[in-house]
């Protein structure tokens, strides 16, 4: 199986967050990806905070390496808009980050990993876990 991090299950990589870390010390770095999405979301929160730039940007760095990282292009966009009109035609909607989010991991046949399951969940056919334990 293959896993697509978000934001926040990537942030709780970084900082070194025991459930996350066990899980993916379980996993080969080709059952793991990042989405650009995740890591401007990431990268934005640490350029706006010096002291957690210091401390983590390095380990971005070196993840972004390790592990694919997911594009967001034609075929992605495409998804998400299937995605995003049949959600509304339903009455649902979820943020514009989640919906690229979930047409990325359903595009590539991935399973999203997120804190907040929430919104991912009216979407049919998309695979989410949260590995960091909080229920949502």
């Amino acid at each position: 199986m293959k896993y697509l991090l978000d934001a926040g299950t990537l942030s709780a990589a970084l900082r070194g967050r025991l459930p996350v870390v066990l899980k993916l010390a379980e996993l080969g770095p080709g059952e793991i990806a990042m989405s650009v999405l995740s890591r401007m979301q990431v990268e934005i929160g640490l350029r706006t905070r010096p002291r957690a730039q210091a401390r983590y940007a390095r380990l971005l760095r070196t993840m972004a390496q390790t592990v694919r990282t997911l594009e967001f292009g034609e075929a992605e966009a495409q998804q998400a808009a299937t995605l995003g009109a049949y959600l509304e035609s339903g009455g649902e909607r979820i943020g514009p980050m989640e919906l690229m989010l979930a047409a990325q991991a359903m595009t590539h046949r991935y399973t999203l990993v997120a804190e907040d399951l929430t919104p991912y969940r009216m979407v049919n056919g998309l695979n989410v876990e949260n590995w960091i334990g909080k229920t949502s």
